[in-house]
């Protein structure tokens, strides 16, 4: 009975705390109203987005998107607080069209977490200002594919754009804490060609691509978005080793022993710490191309005043080491499963 009790009051305090958890109702919000302009010193570059203020909001987000090859992408741009009602977008293309959404939003404290509220506004069209010199138009039917050649690596191909003499190519970084996402972008080459190898990436990581056609100062729209994930490794095995370009940081990921070869001038394996940590229990095997070892046991470690350094060993001291021979060379780290690897 005296259990019986002591679990009913239990109920009743836990069902008293949850009825009494929310401190405030929830928020009232309403739509906003959107209104766009271009900006009248850089109406080929920069929208104006004004709203009407929603009750109850706490913050405003704004969202835009536009279409390329047919398909509609969504950008996250940025959060205001609620005592902003305008924002000025310097991110445009000129004579692009662009829709934008803007969200009321707010929280408030739930029994074990927060919960957020959005009302979003009814999407607005504006087309920025024409640049006389961009005629030429973005590359379409752009793939990114696994490299033929490379494990590594990803080939990248699109349609050849009439009146353009060379195509930049862009990598994007997405951000994933919103959605639609936040893209930066950063050029990486640029080529004459329809096809370009990226190489040096790393295995089983997810990269995107965007490109742009050129022609002195006349330049098109970025095509579209494209992306793909570099191959699994596939030189956990002797017969299978990467070949290191001498000098040249590869980077993969794999919790297996990784074989790499290697034509090394002065004898030395660098491991790169990718993982914000110390990086343990990694070891390092030299073969002659024969098959025999010319050193073991090569260690990596690297402590906690050392995080983002590189820890190196070298098996040049042998009486057998010869510049610029042929090794195969077999790396161990059972802790963590990103790894650079360069050899010298």
């Amino acid at each position: 009975m005296k259990k019986l009790s002591i679990l009913l009051l239990s109920i009743t305090i836990f069902t008293a705390l949850l009825l009494s958890c929310k401190t405030e109702p929830d928020p009232q919000l309403t739509a906003p109203e959107v209104t766009l302009l271009l900006s009248e010193t850089s109406p080929q570059t920069t929208v104006i987005i004004n709203w009407t203020k929603s009750r109850d909001a706490e913050s405003y987000t704004i969202y835009r998107s536009f279409t390329r090859d047919g398909v509609t992408e969504g950008k996250y741009i940025c959060t205001t607080d609620a005592s902003v009602f305008t924002f000025e977008d310097d991110t445009c293309e000129s004579g692009d069209s662009y829709t934008y959404t803007v969200s009321a939003c707010a929280e408030r404290q739930a029994f074990t977490c927060y919960e957020y509220f959005s009302e979003k506004s009814e999407p607005k069209t504006i087309t920025t200002a024409k640049n006389p010199l961009q005629t030429l138009d973005y590359p379409r039917n752009f793939t990114v594919q696994k490299a033929e050649d490379n494990t590594n690596a990803l080939t990248l191909k699109w349609d050849a754009v009439e009146g353009a003499d060379t195509y930049e190519i862009y990598r994007c970084y997405r951000y994933y804490d919103c959605y639609p996402y936040y893209e930066e972008t950063e050029l990486i080459t640029t080529t004459k060609e329809t096809s370009h190898t990226v190489y040096h990436l790393c295995n089983e990581m997810f990269y995107s691509f965007r490109i742009k056609a050129v022609n002195g100062a006349n330049y098109s729209l970025l095509s579209a978005l494209n992306s793909s994930t570099v191959a699994e490794a596939e030189n956990i095995i002797k017969s299978k080793a990467f070949v290191l370009e001498n000098g040249v940081t590869e980077h993969f990921c794999s919790n297996e022993t990784l074989w790499f070869k290697a034509t090394p001038q002065k004898g030395l394996i660098t491991i790169v710490n990718t993982s914000a940590d110390k990086l343990n229990n990694t070891s390092a095997t030299v073969f002659t191309e024969d098959g025999k070892v010319l050193a073991t046991g090569l260690t990596f470690t690297l402590t906690e005043s050392s995080n983002y350094k590189n820890a190196q060993q070298s098996f040049n001291d042998s009486n057998d080491f010869s510049p610029d021979a042929a090794y195969f060379i077999s790396i161990t780290h059972d802790k963590y499963r990103f790894i650079s690897v360069c050899v010298e």
